[in-house]
């Protein structure tokens, strides 16, 4: 729809049908609902506003409402320079949605959407970014971050979350080179962790709290063609500045790579397929701490931080293809760890008409009690 000369604005109306939530619990039949706005206005040549708001309800006549603003920011464009402030989605890595340098995008995995990229909201801060010759540079601040919202297990479900760290001091700089063949960028953060960990909480003893770790990561990525094939990786190494030694299980510094190639061919088949490792410093066993209390704390705390073994291998599958002149697709995604967990994520999208889409899809988890996609099997 557009306005006027230089704003465009577009809805979307969503409902769904599903057999169950993403909250750990036991809600069956849900049938949630949901708003999408966005706007965009282009004022003058170098200036551009983006406006990015969802509303929706888990079920239709419940009471677990909410309204989600994605994005809203300004671009102001230079001739070699761009300044983006506001509220953005930054996204960092060439990866395929397994990204070890990603920092600055939080999501909401219990929001109930077909695409895992509709899971993800923005946070407040500027992105200023120079050019020269194939080369970017981006300096990146970020005083506000949002907290991730995790599904937690029933005995953690009426825990304690800070969400709201006091200090501002959060920031990146990236180094960005791409010229069609060899792509790559180098990249170096210093910021609260996104995602929460269990702590101790300073206030009370024996007791726990959701807080957001103080992270220093530095990573790289590339992507090249080589023939028909595609080949990219992403690694990064994330130090933890102040962990928890008192709480056993407390999230340690880790290195995590990913590697992958893909290729289009034929008339819309698409294939990706990445191996990924993630090694834990410092990782502690929890059966070694002397009482059952240390033991099940431990226990838990490395579940909600990802880091139940000192070294996680593991395989991620997507695979697409197209048909009926695009107005179809079929997809099937899929991530296996060593530890036996893995999940499969089957899709069918289509376009029923310029204005409704259909999306049907199933999402399958497996693994033992004390795993991450464990906690998912129903």
């Amino acid at each position: 729809l557009e306005v006027n000369p230089g704003l465009d604005m577009d809805g979307a109306a969503h409902l769904g049908v599903w057999s169950s939530s993403r909250e750990l619990d036991d809600a069956r039949g849900l049938t949630p609902a949901s708003l999408w706005f966005q706007a965009k206005a282009k004022p003058s040549d170098t200036v551009n506003l983006l406006g990015d708001l969802r509303a929706g309800i888990r079920a239709l006549l419940g009471d677990n409402s909410g309204v989600v603003l994605r994005e809203l920011y300004v671009d102001l464009h230079g001739s070699t320079m761009d300044l983006r402030l506001g509220n953005q989605i930054l996204p960092w890595g060439r990866a395929d949605r397994l990204n070890p340098t990603d920092v600055w995008t939080s999501r909401d995995y219990r929001w109930l959407t077909s695409e895992e990229e509709d899971q993800r909201y923005g946070n407040t801060g500027a992105k200023l970014t120079g050019y020269f010759s194939d080369y970017a540079l981006s300096l990146v601040w970020m005083p506000w971050l949002r907290a991730t919202q995790i599904p937690l297990p029933p005995s953690l479900a009426e825990i304690s979350h800070v969400e709201n760290p006091q200090r501002r001091d959060q920031y990146g700089i990236k180094l960005d080179h791409s010229n069609g063949g060899f792509d790559w960028s180098i990249s170096y953060s210093h910021s609260q962790d996104t995602a929460p960990s269990l702590a101790a909480d300073p206030t009370l003893p024996n007791a726990f709290v959701l807080a957001h770790d103080r992270l220093r990561r530095i990573g790289a990525d590339f992507a090249f063609p080589a023939g028909a094939y595609g080949l990219r990786g992403e690694v990064a190494y994330t130090a933890i500045d102040s962990p928890d030694g008192l709480a056993s299980g407390a999230k340690r510094p880790f290195f995590y790579a990913v590697l992958g190639i893909d290729r289009t061919f034929g008339e819309g088949w698409y294939l990706n397929l990445q191996g990924f490792q993630q090694t834990v410093s410092d990782w502690v066993n929890p059966t070694t701490w002397p009482t059952a209390e240390q033991r099940s704390v431990a226990a838990t705390q490395q579940l909600v931080n990802q880091q139940t073994a000192s070294r996680t291998r593991g395989v991620s599958l997507r695979f697409a293809k197209s048909f009926w002149n695009d107005t179809g697709q079929v997809e099937l995604a899929g991530l296996a760890k060593n530890d036996g967990e893995w999940v499969l994520k089957p899709r069918f999208h289509y376009h029923w008409s310029d204005n409704t889409r259909i999306d049907i899809g199933v999402d399958r988890y497996d693994g033992d009690s004390g795993s991450v996609f464990g906690l998912f099997k129903k």
